[in-house]
């Protein structure tokens, strides 16, 4: 399970005990003074010292921000898998596309080569016809 904390962007994941947002502390930079949301996280750092407090919140942040790169990371690793699979089958898709485009024109010319064909043995009937028909009225 995971939760966004949309006014600091990070991404935080509760199985992994990651900082959560209502762990974090927040500074007064001025001032030095430090207030806690949480009052477990008050307890634990109770003994330290401001400083102390603002390095491990620092490490935390840090630790946080290369999380949330991870599994940036990670989604745009996969979003590129995805990518290179539609890009495969879009090339396929191209591909069957020009060959079908090879065998219809392939087609369509055996075709126009048969109907010259017919036409010329039609016209070769038309004249034995033709020939037979004034052959008949030579004889006659």
């Amino acid at each position: 399970m995971s939760t966004t904390n949309h006014a600091d962007g990070y991404h935080n994941n509760i199985n992994n005990n990651e900082l959560l947002p209502y762990e974090l502390m927040e500074f007064d930079q001025s001032s030095n003074i430090s207030t806690s949301v949480n009052s477990s996280s008050s307890n634990k750092n109770k003994n330290k010292s401001i400083d102390e407090q603002l390095i491990d919140l620092k490490h935390k942040n840090r630790q946080q921000k290369l999380y949330n790169l991870k599994r940036r990371s990670a989604i745009l690793d996969e979003e590129i898998k995805w990518l290179q699979k539609i890009n495969e089958l879009h090339k396929k898709k191209d591909q069957d596309q020009l060959k079908a485009k090879k065998t219809i024109q392939k087609e369509q010319a055996h075709l126009r080569a048969l109907n010259v064909k017919n036409k010329q043995n039609a016209l070769k009937k038309k004249q034995l016809e033709a020939e037979c028909e004034t052959e008949s009225e030579d004889v006659t």
